[in-house]
């Protein structure tokens, strides 16, 4: 048996038995090296051996346990902190970090909780790559280091000249998070399989399609809800649909998010979260400094409510750019790691070496799309047929509309078409000066002229 059996066993006979082994010179696991031995050993902490040799309580044992299960994977002493790369596994470091707490009141003892966490399910870690001529397509999704379930969903759908990508976040319990995620994926996959999209013809009609997807999901979330007596539950959900490699039709609700990074290099978060404080901000309801410090995790807009809007939908298109980059993640991932330039370049290895190493507190889900087209469009033909979003004062006590914020791009057009003018007003008036000037000046000089005429001839 491997460590993580022993340690199994061990919890099993302990519930069977309801009790520890009352010895630790009794802790042989399988028959091996007494454990107890090793724990002097590999102990870093003096008073671990006190507690040993002074009594052997419950929270000794777990101890104990952790110490073995951590050196046998990083094959070093315990130094108070789970540091090494190879215990920031899923369940693993859940696992030590629950037994290894120096203070002793804080270690979790109950048995079938730590047996539970050892419950390996396959959608821990969700991997894959896809790769051909137009695309290279990379999947990740882990419950990370602290939860034990993996409430995120995804799903990459590939068509006949077009792929869709889909990150959903469920909300409201840990089962209940992981049903309505899945439910909106399934539904959007369901809708793009039966074609439906091929009879949209314009850039308005997909985008009414993906609005109207999102909008039955939700629709399919309450009818769930209702049957099984559900209060609550829901989910972000965030989709990308990409036609001939190049037009981008992107649908979101919530705070997970869609990132674009171009040839440029300049990244740029396409999406708008719908977290309470994002919503407030742009209503100009809260100043940037107050949204700092507003809770983040409040969402104005998800799936699973029953006054959703299609209005409160975001949908937009776009043109990629030539070797465009896309990347879809859950608030998982962006609350501890920076969307840069560096997220859409790193290796997929070496990215989820990043996630770990931040220690996240919650599901991480993240696809990374790049494109390998030709197209050589140099200008982004932008369109967006969103409507301004508003909040029913009715559905919601604050009382605001929204008022979207101008973009950067739409600022800087705006003062150079302010300079322009202004230029234009500037010129005008100095010709028109230079032409008065001019005008009393000829004037001025006749007046010279016939006035010493006048004097010639009085002479």
């Amino acid at each position: 048996m491997n460590i993580i059996e022993d340690i199994e066993e061990y919890l099993k006979e302990w519930i069977k038995t309801g009790t520890p082994t009352k010895s630790f010179r009794d802790i042989n696991f399988s028959s091996k090296t007494n454990i107890a031995i090793k724990v002097i050993k590999l102990s870093t902490n003096d008073t671990i051996i006190d507690e040993i040799y002074k009594t052997i309580e419950k929270d000794t044992i777990v101890y104990i346990l952790g110490l073995y299960l951590y050196y046998d994977i990083s094959n070093s002493k315990y130094r108070g902190e789970l540091s090494s790369k190879s215990i920031k596994q899923p369940r693993i470091y859940q696992f030590l970090n629950m037994v290894l707490q120096k203070d002793r009141a804080k270690r979790e003892c109950n048995p079938k909780i730590l047996l539970s966490i050892f419950d390996f399910e396959p959608r821990d870690i969700i991997e894959d790559v896809i790769e051909n001529k137009d695309y290279k397509i990379e999947e990740f999704s882990t419950l990370g280091l602290t939860r034990v379930k993996n409430q995120d969903y995804l799903a990459v759908l590939e068509l006949d000249n077009s792929v869709v990508l889909i990150v959903a976040d469920g909300v409201g319990g840990a089962k209940s998070g992981e049903i309505a995620s899945k439910i909106a994926v399934d539904f959007i996959v369901e809708q793009f399989g039966k074609n439906l999209y091929k009879h949209q013809s314009t850039h308005q009609s997909i985008l009414n399609f993906l609005r109207n997807s999102i909008y039955n999901a939700n629709q399919k979330i309450l009818q769930y809800m209702a049957q099984n007596n559900v209060d609550m539950m829901g989910t972000t959900l965030s989709i990308a649909f990409i036609i001939d490699n190049m037009n981008l039709y992107t649908a979101h609700i919530g705070d997970s998010r869609i990132y674009q990074m171009d040839s440029d290099f300049k990244v740029k978060q396409i999406t708008q979260d719908h977290s309470m404080r994002e919503v407030l901000y742009r209503a100009n309801k809260i100043t940037k400094k107050e949204k700092e410090v507003y809770k983040k995790n409040i969402l104005a807009f998800v799936l699973g409510k029953k006054n959703l809007r299609k209005e409160n939908i975001f949908v937009q298109q776009s043109i990629l750019y030539q070797n465009s980059k896309l990347f879809l993640c859950s608030d998982g991932f962006w609350e501890k790691i920076v969307v840069t330039r560096d997220v859409f370049e790193k290796t997929l290895y070496k990215l989820k070496e990043d996630i770990y190493n931040s220690i996240p507190t919650d599901n991480v889900t993240m696809i990374r799309y790049s494109s390998k087209s030709n197209n050589n469009t140099i200008e982004t033909i932008y369109e967006e047929y969103e409507d301004e979003e508003e909040i029913d004062d009715t559905n919601y006590s604050s009382g605001y509309t929204t008022n979207r914020k101008k973009s950067k791009k739409q600022i800087m057009v705006e003062r150079i078409n302010y300079l322009k003018n202004m230029l234009i007003i500037i010129l005008l008036i100095s010709s028109l000066t230079f032409f008065i000037l001019n005008f009393l000046s000829s004037v001025d000089s006749n007046l010279i002229e016939q006035t010493h005429n006048l004097i010639k001839k009085g002479e």
